[in-house]
């Protein structure tokens, strides 16, 4: 079986593995899935800065095993709605992010582009971020407004050449935002049922 090596922001960690409170450490929750023991060194944090970084991240992945790029939801709840039209700045995000995933291919071949998750609706936000009791995940854009960028982000994303991990509808709700059940209680998918079920179907 192939194994995943996933890149990109906390979402190439969540969900595909879990973080155990009682140990202090990250256990993975998916077989044959690898995840960056630390996500944010030498990965842009964002699909705008890494799309514009040009950076090859895949050299280490063995020919046969897969490469997974997990970006896009800190666009969307942080960073588009600043920077109007919105469907242009998602176009030109998209486009650029594209362009250095190809160069990626360029080196291996097997690429999966791992879909935006549903945004977390405003009230539901807990007051809790990365282990600050005081801090609420940053927010930027009305609920329907992240709706749509993310809606439409995935779109881009699923029309390009690439595998795309597509289990949106299983994580949301008939209005479209994450199902808190199966979230971590913040902006992460912590129910990986429906991943695992995507995955032995296209492997």
């Amino acid at each position: 079986m192939n194994t995943i090596y996933t890149f990109g922001d906390s979402h190439c960690c969540f969900p595909w593995g879990k973080f155990n409170q009682e140990t202090n450490q990250f256990e993975i929750k998916i077989p044959n899935v690898i995840v960056p023991f630390d996500h944010v060194i030498g990965i842009p944090q964002t699909m705008y800065e890494f799309g514009l970084s040009r950076k090859i991240i895949v050299n280490d992945v063995p020919d046969n095993d897969i490469a997974c790029f997990c970006l896009g939801e800190i666009d969307c709840r942080c960073h588009i709605y600043n920077h109007p039209p919105w469907k242009e700045t998602i176009n030109n995000i998209v486009r650029e992010y594209l362009t250095t995933i190809r160069m990626n291919a360029k080196i291996h071949s097997k690429i999966w582009i791992f879909n935006v998750v549903p945004p977390l609706k405003e009230v539901e936000r807990e007051t809790r971020w990365y282990g600050s009791l005081n801090t609420k995940i940053p927010f930027i854009g009305s609920d329907n407004e992240r709706l749509l960028y993310a809606k439409y982000m995935n779109q881009l994303l699923k029309e390009s050449e690439f595998t795309f991990i597509d289990i949106w509808d299983k994580y949301c709700g008939k209005d479209g935002f994450l199902i808190k059940e199966l979230s971590d209680g913040c902006v992460h998918i912590a129910d990986n049922r429906y991943l695992i079920e995507w995955i032995n179907q296209h492997k």
